[in-house]
C-alpha cells in the first residue's frame, strides 16, 4: 500500500472517529439537560426542607436566631409598622443594620442577637452612624438587656433601646413571619398578646 493511501486511510478513519463524537455528543444532550434540570429541582426541594417561613412569637425562637434571621426579624418588624426598611450589606454598614424611612424622616437601627446583655459600645457605633446615614432617628435592638452605661448613654443622645421585653411585646403584637432554619424552633409561650401588651410598653 502506498504512502498516499495510507494517509487516506488514516484520514477517513478519523473523520468517522469525529463524526462519532459528534453524533454521541448530540444523542447524549438530552440526558444531560434532563440530569442537569432534575439535580436542580432536587436542590431547590432541599433548600426549601432547610428554610421555611414561619411566625416567630417565641423568645425562645428568637433566641434561636442567626445574626442574619435576628436582621430579618426587625426587617419585618418594621415593615409591619409602616417603614421602609432596609438591610444594609455587611461590609461598609458604618455602623448601621437596617436603613428605615417614614414620613421622609431617616432611622438607622443597630441589630445585636447576643447570648449576654449588650454594652456600650452598641449605642457609640449607632451615635456615630447617625450623620453618615443623616438619621433623625437611631435604635438599638437585642434579645438581651442593656447595661445600665448603655441605658446612661442612649438617653443622653436620644437612641431608642428595644430590649427583650420590648421585642417580646412588639413580636407578639405583630406576628411577624420570617424564612429560618425551622427545625429549630419549638413553640412554648402560652401568654395572650393582652398580658404582653398590658405589662410592657413599647417605644415605637
Amino acid at each position: 500500500m502506498s504512502k498516499k493511501n495510507r494517509v487516506y486511510k488514516r484520514n477517513i478513519f478519523g473523520f468517522i472517529v469525529g463524526l462519532f463524537r459528534v453524533i454521541l455528543i448530540i444523542a447524549l444532550f438530552p440526558f444531560v439537560l434532563i440530569w442537569f434540570f432534575s439535580n436542580l429541582k432536587k436542590r431547590r426541594a432541599r433548600r426549601r426542607e432547610l428554610k421555611e417561613r414561619i411566625e416567630i412569637f417565641d423568645m425562645t425562637q428568637i433566641d434561636a436566631l442567626s445574626g442574619v434571621e435576628f436582621e430579618q426579624l426587625l426587617n419585618r418588624l418594621f415593615e409591619l409598622q409602616g417603614y421602609k426598611s432596609v438591610v444594609t450589606k455587611k461590609s461598609h454598614d458604618y455602623g448601621a443594620d437596617l436603613v428605615l424611612e417614614k414620613k421622609n424622616k431617616i432611622s438607622i437601627v443597630q441589630a445585636k442577637c447576643y447570648g449576654k446583655n449588650v454594652g456600650i459600645k452598641a449605642v457609640q457605633e449607632i451615635v456615630a452612624a447617625k450623620p453618615h446615614y443623616k438619621a433623625s432617628d437611631a435604635f438599638v435592638a437585642t434579645n438581651r438587656h442593656f447595661s445600665k452605661d448603655a441605658v446612661v448613654l442612649a438617653l443622653e443622645h436620644n437612641v431608642k433601646l428595644i430590649d427583650r421585653d420590648v421585642l417580646f411585646s412588639l413580636v407578639k403584637k405583630f406576628k411577624p413571619t420570617i424564612e429560618v432554619s425551622a427545625k429549630r424552633f419549638a413553640a412554648t409561650l402560652d401568654s395572650s398578646v393582652q398580658e404582653i401588651e398590658s405589662k410592657y410598653k413599647y417605644w415605637i
